[in-house]
């Protein structure tokens, strides 16, 4: 098998390139970093006819900020996907996207965010890809640098209680994630949660940051990890 990554150098992006490498899956990235746009029909045509799986994560992918920007983001999110899933099935390449969670959350599901992934989703199905929708993702490679999550406030002193302690979230661990992923490209077309399955209160958060192994013991309680 080969993969091509869209948003490669984002955050999950470099944490799967990093297991696609130790699987010895030739692996290319490609990245608005490096110039290279999946709006461009010829620069991503290049790539996608010489693999096998793309896994699509490009995506204007903070909620607040594409509240800022709902043109840009539906170009992203909505438009960007049309040209990596069109693209990939005129080739036979077999689309994994990296949808969210917020398709279905009662406070993002009408976000800008939120209904551009839910119409990439359509997308991806139309023309044959695998839906996952991935909740709260944390640790690993480059996370406090690419990340500002709560944990990443925790982990790096820069949390604030803002009153939403009793607040509960469900966090996987990149690891993880990026597994779930790869697992993806053997089964249908989902949608496929790849979540823990565990919800945590954010002040049962706030306390297991105080230990050292934060936030590894996090991750102990999760059920479904690796």
């Amino acid at each position: 098998m080969k993969a091509l990554i869209t948003g490669g150098r984002g955050y999950i992006g470099r944490n799967l390139e990093h297991l696609l490498k130790a699987l010895n899956i030739p692996t290319v990235v490609f990245d608005m970093d490096e110039g290279r746009d999946i709006l461009d029909d010829r620069a991503l045509s290049l790539p996608m006819r010489k693999v096998d799986v793309c896994f699509h994560l490009a995506a204007f992918g903070n909620i607040s900020e594409c509240e800022k920007a709902p043109a840009k983001a539906t170009e992203t999110n909505v438009w960007g996907t049309f040209k990596v899933a069109s693209i990939a099935h005129m080739y036979g390449v077999k689309v994994i996207f990296a949808s969210s969670f917020a398709v279905t959350h009662p406070e993002n599901r009408f976000t800008v965010y939120g209904l551009s992934k839910a119409l990439g989703e359509k997308l991806v199905l139309y023309y044959g890809g695998t839906v996952c929708r991935i909740s709260n993702v944390y640790g690993g490679m480059d996370f406090t640098d690419l990340k500002d999550s709560v944990i990443a406030r925790l982990m790096t002193g820069r949390y604030e209680d803002r009153g939403h302690g009793s607040e509960t979230r469900d966090f996987i661990h990149v690891e993880d994630v990026c597994k779930k992923l790869v697992r993806a490209c053997e089964v249908g077309h989902g949608p496929i949660d790849i979540c823990s399955g565990r919800l945590t209160r954010i002040d049962e958060l706030v306390e297991m940051s105080k230990d050292p192994s934060f936030p590894n013991n996090l991750r102990a309680l999760d059920p479904f990890a690796y």
